[in-house]
């Protein structure tokens, strides 16, 4: 979005990146039954910068940046059970990944008249990357036709405010406390294989991805929506 949109005092632009490490090992119990566990360690970077609504001489707003290196630790879980040779189930758990940002770098630009207000300063901050539990189906009616249905559940209610603390807070520079609270929400993906030939092979499939947004708490850093999609 452009710098001088209407709603830059709340995002001008944002950005998290995140690698989740994730070694896993699994053991074959029998010929019906699988598990496997693992670790995780998230790591990433967190950037954003917004409008400081104060102007200089000229009409320019002031802006604020802030950058920081994030971390987190987590844990996954499955098991696998084969109950006929057509029917198979799974299901699988992801922890919740608390990825916390401590001494990420607050800078400001602002008209000289208030930028003893707005001093660089450093910042921390945690984003919990929500817990996911799936269920998976798989149906085999013949040789030729495969069919999977799998049920996410996220639980996106542990996101419930954004909080920044600065190192230094001054009488116009202080803490942000923002409100989000999402909810927990689904996602449902069905799909089909289909063997033509020895040659050729068919797949499609759809998902719907529930929004855990409430009414009245969508922000235009991290705007969402029902999401319906064929593959």
């Amino acid at each position: 979005m452009e710098d001088d949109w209407k709603g830059s005092a709340l995002i001008r632009e944002i950005d998290l990146k995140t690698i989740f490490i994730q070694p896993t090992v699994s053991y074959k119990i029998n010929d019906k039954i699988g598990i496997g566990a693992g670790f995780i360690y998230a790591t990433g970077s967190f950037s954003l910068r917004k409008e400081v609504p104060l102007q200089d001489s000229l009409g320019n707003y002031g802006e604020g940046s802030l950058e920081g290196k994030a971390s987190g630790y987590g844990f996954n879980a499955g098991i696998y059970f084969k109950a006929s040779e057509k029917f198979s189930i799974g299901f699988d758990y992801r922890s919740e990944v608390k990825v916390s940002v401590n001494g990420g770098t607050a800078d400001f630009v602002t008209p000289s008249s208030v930028a003893q207000y707005f001093p660089s300063t450093t910042f921390s901050t945690q984003l919990r990357l929500p817990q996911v539990a799936t269920i998976g189906f798989g149906f085999t009616p013949n040789k030729k036709l495969k069919l999977a249905l799998d049920v996410n559940f996220v639980g996106w209610k542990s996101y419930d405010s954004l909080i920044i603390d600065f190192e230094e807070n001054t009488d116009k520079l202080k803490d942000i406390h923002s409100a989000r609270m999402y909810k927990n929400s689904y996602i449902f993906r069905v799909g089909a294989q289909y063997k033509l030939n020895e040659k050729w092979t068919v797949r499609c499939g759809a998902y719907y991805d529930m929004s855990p947004v409430k009414a009245g708490y969508l922000t235009p850093e991290t705007p969402d929506a029902d999401k319906l999609d064929l593959q």
